[in-house]
C-alpha cells in the first residue's frame, strides 16, 4: 500500500510539473498586450493629427505630422474654443455606426478629446475618452491622459507622461477581454527626417485567460510615422505564477512579426 501511495504521489508531482511547464510557455499575455498597445497607439495617432490640424487651422500653430496628414480622415468632427479663445478645449470625433476606414482599420463610435491648453504648451493635459468605440470590431474602452512634461524646441522633440486607466479590449465575438492600466513616458522625436515615438514605462492588468500580469520596459518601444505597428523595442512580461518572458518587436522593420522568448526559447507571434 505504501509503495502504491508513493508511486501515486510521484505520478501526481510529475503531472503537476508537466502542467506547469506547459502553462509557462503560454504566450497569451504577450499576444494580448500587443493588441492593447496597437489599439491605443492608433487612437494616439488620431489625437495627434486632429488636434494639430485644428490648432494649425484656427490658432496658427501646432506640431506637424506630414506622414499622417489626411484631410478626409474624419466624417463628422465638432470642436469648441475655451472662453478666451486661446486654445481648443473640446473635440468630438464621430465615426458613426457603419464603420469608417482610416489607416488600414475600420473605426466606429466616438472619441472625445478635452484639453486645458494648447497641445504644444508645457503642462497641457489632453484627455481622451471613448464612447461605444470600436477598431476592427474590437470594442476599446478606457481613458487616456497625456501631459506635456518637456519640450526641447531646439531639438524638435517633446516628452509626454501618458496614463491609461480602465483600459479594456473586447474581442469581436465578445468572448475575450483584456484589462489593463499603464503609466508610461512617450518621447516624440525626429532624426534624419524620420518622426517617431519612444515609449517606456509599466503596465499591469488581467489577460484574456483571467491571469494577472505586470509588464516593464526592457528597451523603449519605437513607433514611427510610416508604420501602423511598433517596429522595435522589448518588454519584460510577467504573468502571475509564471516566469518572466521577453516580447521583442524586432529590428525596426515594419512587419507583422514579434518574438516571445521564454526560458531561452523563441516563439513567434503575429502582430495585429
Amino acid at each position: 500500500m505504501k509503495l502504491e501511495q508513493k508511486l501515486f504521489s510521484l505520478l501526481i508531482v510529475g503531472l503537476a510539473l508537466l502542467s506547469c511547464k506547459k502553462e509557462n510557455v503560454n504566450t497569451i499575455t504577450s499576444e494580448d498586450i500587443q493588441l492593447a498597445d496597437a489599439a491605443f497607439n492608433h487612437i494616439e495617432s488620431i489625437v495627434n493629427i486632429e488636434v494639430n490640424k485644428l490648432e494649425k487651422e484656427y490658432l496658427g500653430e501646432g506640431e506637424s505630422y506630414p506622414n499622417f496628414a489626411d484631410t478626409n480622415s474624419i466624417i463628422n468632427i465638432t470642436f469648441s474654443l475655451n472662453a478666451s479663445k486661446e486654445y481648443i478645449d473640446t473635440i468630438w470625433i464621430n465615426y458613426g455606426t457603419d464603420g469608417y476606414e482610416w489607416r488600414g482599420r475600420i473605426l466606429k463610435g466616438k472619441v472625445l478629446i478635452t484639453q486645458d491648453g494648447k497641445r504644444s504648451t508645457l503642462g497641457t493635459i489632453t484627455k481622451v475618452e471613448l464612447n461605444n468605440f470600436f477598431i476592427d470590431d474590437y470594442k476599446v474602452e478606457g481613458v487616456k491622459t497625456v501631459e506635456k512634461t518637456a519640450i526641447e524646441f531646439s531639438l524638435g522633440n517633446s516628452i509626454d507622461h501618458v496614463l491609461v486607466t480602465g483600459g479594456q479590449l473586447t474581442s469581436p465575438d465578445k468572448t475575450q477581454t483584456i484589462q489593463w492600466n499603464s503609466d508610461r513616458i512617450h518621447k516624440n522625436d525626429s532624426v534624419n527626417g524620420e518622426s517617431f515615438i519612444l515609449i517606456e514605462g509599466s503596465i499591469n492588468g488581467v489577460n484574456t485567460e483571467g491571469t494577472a500580469f505586470t509588464i516593464t520596459t526592457r528597451k523603449p518601444l519605437k513607433l514611427n510615422s510610416t508604420c501602423t505597428r511598433i517596429v522595435e523595442g522589448e518588454l519584460k512580461v510577467t504573468p502571475s505564477e509564471m516566469s518572466t518572458r521577453t516580447l521583442n518587436y524586432g529590428d525596426g522593420t515594419c512587419d507583422l512579426k514579434a518574438t516571445v522568448t521564454i526560458e531561452d526559447k523563441d516563439y513567434e507571434i503575429i502582430l495585429w
